[in-house]
């Protein structure tokens, strides 16, 4: 018999209801597969956060010049490592799931280098920066303004780098000598990000949206059992022949021991709101 326990703060441990082990292995089942699905949305934050984090650094001038340079460096090779990390992500995986998905795979990022060149030099100029080469030549503010930009050389990478594709090397020559890298940045996140949702979106199936409701409903059932500050587990007791003991005899038995397996019903709801727009819009 499996039981829903609370555990208080204060490691008070307070025993509230049974859940069968069908309901429980659905549930488990739930979880793994919700959670592979956050895991694969956790790239995707990452990359916006590192981004967020580069603007920051531009906009923290109180500091003296060499600090705000190494510090903005520091950020905008964060930025790279993490949209290297995102495609790569997606390409390990689609090519694990099979031929249908690595051939999405492909498809988008022909698509991002073929109409965003910003993409392209994004992911070559991490190349660059992992042998050594400095991202951010120098930085630049004006008296009253709020934002410090964080300028690349154009000519040393020209001649730093020798596999820049024509695209790229097209939007190299367009910039001034020393260009902000911000903007850039911006737009190579866009395509980026565009990928990362179409891939996200390939993996959502009724089932995610059953899933969450699965996990939802016992989320909100232990919340009507009990909403004070804690933590929830599932765990069965055995008496001193190593049987399973009931609910109603646990506080007359003298039980031998008890696992637990920690439980977090809790669904994530942009999973079940994205799922459901994309399964309605394909049934347009």
């Amino acid at each position: 018999m499996k039981l829903i326990m609370y555990e208080t703060d204060s490691h008070q441990i307070k025993l509230y209801d049974t859940i069968e082990v069908t309901e429980l292995k659905s549930a488990s089942a739930a979880a793994k597969r919700l959670g592979q699905l956050l895991e694969d949305l956790a790239f995707g934050d990452c990359a916006k956060t590192v981004l967020e984090e580069f603007y920051e650094a531009c906009r923290l001038i109180s500091a003296p010049y060499q600090l705000l340079h190494r510090r903005i460096e520091q950020r905008a090779k964060a930025f790279l490592s993490e949209f290297s990390i995102l495609l790569n992500h997606w390409e390990k995986k689609s090519t694990h799931e099979g031929a249908e998905k690595h051939g999405l795979f492909k498809k988008l990022t022909h698509q991002s280098y073929d109409s965003c060149p910003e993409y392209g030099f994004v992911y070559n100029l991490r190349n660059y920066a992992i042998h050594g080469g400095t991202v951010v030549s120098r930085i630049h503010g004006e008296i009253g303004c709020q934002y410090i930009q964080p300028l690349a050389n154009r000519d040393r990478l020209l001649s730093d780098y020798r596999k820049w594709k024509t695209n790229e090397i097209d939007l190299l020559l367009r910039q001034p000598e020393y260009f902000d890298l911000y903007p850039i940045f911006q737009k190579a996140y866009s395509a980026i990000q565009s990928l990362h949702y179409n891939m996200m979106d390939a993996q959502l199936t009724t089932q995610t949206i059953a899933d969450c409701d699965l996990l939802t409903a016992l989320h909100h059932r232990m919340l009507s059992l009990n909403s004070e500050p804690g933590s929830w587990d599932i765990i069965e007791f055995f008496d001193c022949h190593g049987d399973p003991c009931n609910l109603s005899d646990i506080a007359a038995a003298k039980f031998k021991s008890c696992s637990r397996c920690h439980a977090t019903w809790n669904a994530y709801p942009i999973l079940k709101s994205r799922a459901e727009m994309l399964l309605h819009s394909q049934t347009k």
